[in-house]
């Protein structure tokens, strides 16, 4: 029994290093998450204006290089940065268009650098023999998984959180029963926070808005006649009774959303404040839920 302790953690670690979820994470990153990030805000481009139109296109990471001081560029090793106190990064690039009537402009720009991950896809050391790592005045036995910035290593700390788009709860000092979670729809993680205040009223935050009264966060999504939202609850409290009451003057969807205006100090003219507020709940409030005005009814039931 001595022998086969841990033996499990020791075969894995026969093939694996402790970072190589570090190294998985960096090359998703690279490969796959970039393009969604760009394909969302090119989405939300794509309203098109009277005169023209943007829209954005591949995005590519090239290799690590070294730009010198005569203009010439060359690939570069973590060794080599470390020496010259060089940052270990590689060239953005994006294909952008813009669209005015029917002529189309199209060109590749760089739009900026970032760090690579040692011993990553994009590190140019990659895939290198024990021999040619030591030849490149690399350690064969170095795992990889840290940046270089001006010559200098630096780590990746890992950080627990909550699981994404599920709902926990908690009881806090007061006995009461607070619900966090994190939604998560492509670049939006939202933290969405439900709780009671010492009167009693239930209060919704999310993004940049704070302590909205959830019966009037209903309303806003559609579900205004109280006997509908009492409907919805499964058990009927004093609690659930007063929340209802306190709010019964808000009559309309309209109302409540103008109601979250003047709490939230939103500006402009009373259609400005509006729109601003239908923007907020549709891209902000679950947004892995959806994030069109169809799915506001859905939210309520969440």
């Amino acid at each position: 029994m001595a022998e086969n302790k841990h033996i499990i953690v020791k075969k894995y670690l026969e093939k694996h290093s402790l970072v190589e979820s570090n190294v998985t994470s960096f090359n998703k990153f690279i490969n796959q998450r970039m393009q969604e990030i760009v394909d969302e805000i090119s989405e939300s481009l794509k309203a098109e204006t009277d005169e023209f139109e943007v829209s954005l296109g591949k995005i590519n990471v090239g290799k690590p290089i070294v730009i010198e001081a005569d203009g010439s560029s060359s690939l570069i090793t973590p060794a080599e940065a470390r020496i010259r106190n060089l940052t270990y990064s590689a060239p953005i690039t994006l294909e952008l268009s813009v669209k005015k009537e029917d002529q189309v402009d199209s060109e590749v720009v760089e739009i900026g650098k970032i760090p690579v991950m040692v011993k990553s896809e994009l590190c140019n050391i990659h895939g290198m023999s024990q021999e040619e790592l030591i030849k490149n005045n690399n350690d064969p036995l170095d795992t990889g998984g840290y940046f270089i910035i001006n010559g200098n290593e630096r780590v990746m700390i890992m950080a627990e959180d909550l699981a994404e788009n599920q709902s926990f709860i908690e009881e806090d000092k007061n006995k009461n029963l607070n619900l966090r979670m994190f939604s998560l729809k492509g670049t939006y993680r939202i933290p969405v926070s439900v709780h009671e205040d010492k009167e009693g009223i239930i209060e919704v935050s999310f993004s940049r808005f704070k302590n909205i009264p959830a019966i009037v966060i209903l309303k806003a999504l559609g579900m205004v006649k109280e006997s509908e939202i009492s409907k919805y609850i499964v058990k009927e409290t004093d609690s659930v009774i007063v929340n209802l009451y306190e709010y019964a003057n808000i009559a309309s969807q309209e109302d409540a959303m103008m109601y979250i205006a003047e709490k939230t100090s939103l500006q402009g003219t009373k259609k400005e404040q509006l729109d601003r507020v239908k923007q907020r709940i549709d891209s902000y409030l679950f947004p892995h839920i959806g994030q069109k005005k169809e799915e506001r009814i859905k939210k309520s039931f969440s």
